[in-house]
């Protein structure tokens, strides 16, 4: 995306994660899209994780997980 800055980017066998100053994007490798989330105002990541079917990242204010066969983001609040 324009006017973004690009975070990290990571892929592993059945997942890849995007993440850039404003949203995170998921692909499981049995679709062909992106899967977006939106990151909140002043939300900041702390750490993130990839295996080889799940990416997990840590904000400020919530645990996102990302698991290949759902393709789906899940959203954990503090």
């Amino acid at each position: 995306p324009f006017k973004e800055d690009l975070l990290a980017a990571e892929a592993e066998r059945y997942v890849a994660v995007v993440i850039t100053s404003s949203r995170a994007f998921g692909l499981a490798s049995e679709s062909s899209a992106f899967f977006e989330i939106k990151l909140q105002l002043n939300e900041t990541i702390e750490s993130f994780r990839v295996t080889e079917s799940k990416a997990t990242i840590h904000t400020s204010d919530r645990l996102l997980s990302f698991k290949a066969e759902g393709s789906t983001w899940n959203e954990h609040r503090f």
